[in-house]
């Protein structure tokens, strides 16, 4: 059977990596490291060399400034090799024994209607998941089973699920074997509310903007006017 827990030794390694990066840093009153994706949330499959590091600027104080700019100062100072990668807000790789840290300026904020870019609603995917997911071994089948049959990845290339879906999905279904059975029954499309934000997908269908729209419509927990599942193509969803 096909080993989709990461071991206790990767574990181990991969903990003392992320804390070697973090104690580079001290968290202020205006800018606070948080950890995100698949590493903060306990659902990475073995062999997993990224990890996600939100820096949170204070709202009040950096709504105006170009806080990319600001960060990369900060790591330019603490790392030599701190690679730029160009995105709705410019972000940044560094490469510590061949673990990618993907480090991304965000501004700090309370709920999904004050973000200023997309990336800002990101730290809130991450609180609504740790709080509600329950079987996260079960996402990670979830993630093996999709990346055998080529349906992971949310990239424009690859237009399949995402791992933010994937726990999305586990935590509305409560298991692997849920989401297996009901996915089995989709025909040409589905749609997920999981917080109930529309009363009916009648309503959500018709207030949400078009280009959101797609065969599989997984509403945002924590930002109703959001398709989760937005680049997840028909194709992929049969």
């Amino acid at each position: 059977m096909l080993n989709i827990v990461p071991s206790s030794e990767e574990k181990k390694k991969l903990k003392k990596t992320v804390k070697e990066f973090l104690s580079k840093f001290k968290d202020s009153r205006d800018i606070k490291f948080f950890l995100g994706g698949s590493y903060a949330k306990d659902t990475y499959l073995p062999g997993n060399r990224d990890i996600d590091v939100f820096v949170k600027f204070n709202f009040s104080k950096y709504k105006d400034e170009d806080i990319s700019s600001v960060l990369y100062v900060m790591l330019r100072k603490k790392y030599k090799e701190v690679h730029v990668v160009h995105g709705s807000r410019d972000y940044f790789h560094i490469v510590i024994d061949d673990i990618i840290f993907e480090v991304v300026p965000v501004l700090d904020v309370k709920k999904a209607s004050l973000a200023v870019n997309v990336m800002d609603v990101s730290p809130l995917h991450v609180k609504y998941v740790k709080k509600r997911l329950k079987r996260k071994d079960d996402v990670r089948k979830l993630k093996a089973l999709l990346k055998a049959q080529h349906l992971y990845g949310a990239e424009s290339h690859l237009q399949g699920f995402s791992g933010y879906v994937c726990e999305l999905l586990v935590s509305h279904y409560g298991s692997f074997n849920k989401v297996v059975k009901k996915f089995s029954s989709v025909k040409d499309s589905l749609f997920l509310d999981p917080a109930k934000h529309y009363s009916s997908s009648g309503i959500a269908l018709k207030l949400l903007n078009k280009s959101k729209l797609g065969a599989f419509v997984l509403i945002d927990p924590v930002q109703a006017e959001g398709n989760a599942a937005a680049g997840v193509s028909s194709l992929k969803l049969k």
